[in-house]
């Protein structure tokens, strides 16, 4: 994890950030850190990533910069420009922690971290969309010979300007139960998801703006989502999902980063990576 360390507090810094309004960088900082205590408290062993980056606001949202993959981790190029440099700045966070880098995604290239899903152990969901283009997923491909990359299409919605990742639009909250939006998944998703007995839960589209799919799921059935999505909430709560809320402002829905963007998961269970 990476705690908020950049202002944005004028018009100019928010334009080009693309946040929804300015940050307060104090009340950010408290939210990361009852955040961080919340996943301690549910068993998680939390690194604190502090390479230097000076003029990266959008660092604290650390699943993008890498993605784990069987043997270690893949470095990736970002399609928000502005967000290029954090990527060196993870790979040196991951090498001081012994993590193995077993490649690079090159220009012209880009892939986002928010783009990356893994079904299964072997299968990758790979969104294309504003942040992660062919290019990069081919590369992606190459890196990952013994897995199967699935390529998404994703969905317009409200353009280039928004952050619209492949966990826009679903997150697991169990082994075989997802949340979903499912006006707008592609069918390539929904189809890989049945054919491995995800069962779904139907978002409401009222919450699609307030992060009601960025939901992070702590253990099987356990799961952590930002304040703001009752019906969402009621809906897991109904289904047997254990739902913890954080405040989610300043640190989440500002910069449009859930739960899951602001965490890098390294290890998932006893022994697994978190490519499982």
């Amino acid at each position: 994890m990476r705690a908020p360390s950049v202002e944005v507090a004028t018009e100019a810094a928010v334009a080009r950030w693309g946040y929804q309004r300015a940050r307060d960088l104090s009340v950010a900082r408290e939210q990361h850190a009852a955040f961080a205590a919340h996943l301690r408290s549910e068993g998680a062993e939390i690194f604190l990533h502090e390479e230097p980056l000076p003029d990266c606001a959008d660092a604290c949202y650390a699943c993008d910069p890498a993605l784990m993959v069987p043997g270690g981790a893949v470095v990736l190029r970002m399609g928000k420009p502005e967000r290029q440099p954090e990527s060196a700045g993870m790979e040196a966070a991951l090498s001081r922690l012994g993590v193995p880098i077993v490649g690079r995604i090159e220009a012209p290239g880009v892939v986002e971290g928010g783009d990356c899903i893994w079904l299964d152990e072997t299968t990758l969901a790979v969104g294309e969309g504003y942040r992660t283009n062919a290019e990069g997923i081919a590369q992606l491909r190459a890196l990952l010979p013994t897995c199967l990359v699935l390529e998404i299409q994703l969905p317009y919605v409200n353009g280039p300007a928004e952050c619209m990742h492949l966990q826009s639009l679903f997150s697991f909250v169990d082994e075989d139960k997802a949340v979903i939006y499912l006006s707008i998944t592609p069918v390539r998703l929904v189809k890989a998801l049945e054919a491995r007995g995800v069962s779904f839960l139907s978002l409401p589209p009222e919450e699609f703006d307030t992060l009601g799919t960025n939901i992070l799921c702590t253990a099987p059935g356990r799961v952590v989502i930002g304040a703001g999505n009752p019906r969402t909430v009621a809906l897991m709560r109904a289904a047997g999902v254990h739902v913890t809320e954080v405040r989610a402002d300043d640190l989440m829905w500002v910069g449009t980063g859930g739960p899951t963007c602001l965490t890098f998961p390294l290890l998932r269970g006893p022994g697994d990576t978190a490519s499982g």
